[in-house]
């Protein structure tokens, strides 16, 4: 007898698991493994392209400042829903909390995922993140170099 296939949101939270420990951890070889190139990424103030692995570090490195710079300990992330598009691509939603201890240090925000399966597994290929504000992460996200 067969396994039945993974549903889409165990893939989901495959992913978010693997890249929220990656991240609070530094491994940025880890965290990589589950991104693919080029990766789009959006906020409510614009998107952008990254198309290099240094590109994909550079933003690594600034999201861990930027956690670094609100006392960051965890991630919270929960998906809220996850669909197969079709048997490659899975869109998904989950929520993003940040935390210090047990105080929350940002508002919690949704971010929309596509995910695509690839010879190498399942990769991120987009995320559009709908945090509040202008300044702190969505500035990171489109490159800014913010309290450097």
């Amino acid at each position: 007898m067969t396994e039945p296939a993974p549903s889409a949101r165990r893939i989901s939270e495959r992913l978010l698991s693997a890249t929220g420990d990656a991240m609070l951890r530094g491994d940025f070889d880890e965290f990589a493994a589950y991104f693919a190139l080029p990766q789009r990424i959006g906020t409510f103030d614009g998107s952008r392209v990254l198309t290099t692995r240094t590109e994909l570090r550079d933003t690594f490195e600034a999201v861990r400042a930027h956690y670094k710079r609100l006392n960051v300990t965890d991630m919270a992330r929960h998906c809220a829903d996850a669909i197969f598009v079709d048997d490659r691509t899975i869109q998904s939603t989950h929520v993003s909390r940040l935390l210090s201890g047990p105080l929350l240090v940002q508002e919690a925000y949704p971010v929309l995922s596509i995910l695509r399966k690839t010879d190498a597994g399942w990769r991120i290929v987009s995320s559009q993140y709908a945090a509040p504000g202008k300044a702190g992460l969505n500035a990171v996200l489109l490159g800014a170099r913010v309290g450097v």
